[in-house]
């Protein structure tokens, strides 16, 4: 299993309008009960991010990332392999996630300051970094979870029992 960080943008250059993570967790683009496609066509134009969606396979974490916030907002699973929105195109783009219903939405959402100040610095938060999708290693990801833990106790109730559910799907 993999695990990646999918960086999102509302405000994007020259006033347009990019995405925001709240969309997929709230339902305002789509039904929180069934899988969300995420990207497609124009989505992604770094070819690290093209490379790396063509290895996501279902059930692959995936930390939603905010750039706007510089705050991760949830975690959620992988629902297809990577593909590309244009079949035959090589463009790998588009992957769908699980039905937000089955993702662990934060409470608030956990801040880079906050990940930082535990000594958990994943690359992919790293300056410099340009794409959509990033690998995230699992000592990092260890310390995300540990981080949320340290910062948001309330929930960590739910964020132990969401993640044994899903080690005990292995």
């Amino acid at each position: 299993m993999n695990i990646w960080v999918q960086k999102s943008r509302l405000s994007l250059k020259r006033g347009r309008t990019g995405w925001h993570c709240n969309a997929y967790l709230d339902g305002t683009d789509g039904d929180v009960n069934k899988p969300y496609a995420s990207g497609g066509r124009n989505s992604t134009k770094s070819p690290e991010s093209m490379s790396n969606i063509r290895r996501i396979q279902p059930g692959d974490y995936v930390v939603l990332y905010q750039v706007d916030d510089d705050s991760i907002h949830a975690i959620t699973q992988a629902d297809s392999c990577g593909m590309e929105a244009d079949k035959g195109s090589r463009q790998f783009n588009l992957f769908y996630l699980r039905p937000a219903a089955t993702a662990l939405r934060l409470q608030r959402p956990l801040t880079l300051t906050e990940l930082r100040s535990t000594g958990c610095e994943p690359k992919c938060f790293a300056p410099g970094t340009n794409g959509r999708v990033f690998t995230l290693a699992m000592d990092e990801f260890v310390g995300i979870i540990k981080a949320i833990a340290q910062f948001i106790p309330e929930q960590n109730e739910k964020l132990s029992a969401w993640m044994r559910e899903r080690a005990a799907k292995k």
